[in-house]
């Protein structure tokens, strides 16, 4: 997606940050993106979310804390044919993404097998960057997200039972 967009829009600087949570081996990374353009991030997702100004995000809750971070992302999920018939066919939910899910509505575009390629996913980061509009309603849409679910912190509010029970 980065060779694409630079192709696109050399004027630009795009670099690719990838989060400490992927465990699997970096390698995989070398065959898709230029290590020049590759930053690996050992801090908390949420220092990487202020730094960017869109994501590409696969689905899971790291959407939803990229959302309530009030940063820009697009979905991105690709999987083998088969585990995503199945999970189609079961699932009667029209998206994957949880702040889509939320909200009942696409806040979020979902770019979902075929769409994941690169060049789908540079053109859409692309067309994200070049719309102000756009980017000022996602993250008007995130912050209503923000106000549906409070601002309770429900880990922190279990320690503080916890500890209570204790001492």
């Amino acid at each position: 997606a980065t060779e694409h967009l630079k192709r696109q829009d050399p004027s630009r600087n795009y670099e690719v940050k990838i989060s400490r949570a992927f465990e699997g081996p970096h390698t995989t990374f070398d065959a898709l993106v230029p290590p020049e353009d590759v930053r690996l991030h050992s801090g908390p997702l949420r220092d990487l979310l202020q730094w960017a100004d869109v994501c590409l995000i696969t689905s899971g809750t790291a959407t939803l804390e990229a959302a309530l971070a009030g940063t820009p992302f697009l979905l991105v999920y690709r999987t083998s044919p088969l585990p995503y018939t199945i999970a189609r066919a079961v699932l009667k939910i029209p998206f994957i993404g949880l702040p889509n899910i939320l909200m009942g509505r696409e806040v979020v575009p979902e770019l979902i097998q075929e769409c994941a390629s690169p060049q789908l996913m540079g053109d859409s980061v692309r067309s994200l960057l070049d719309d102000p509009n756009r980017l000022k309603r996602m993250r008007e849409d995130f912050s209503e997200l923000s106000r549906i679910l409070g601002t309770k912190e429900p880990a922190r509010e279990v320690a503080e039972h916890i500890l209570g029970l204790v001492n």
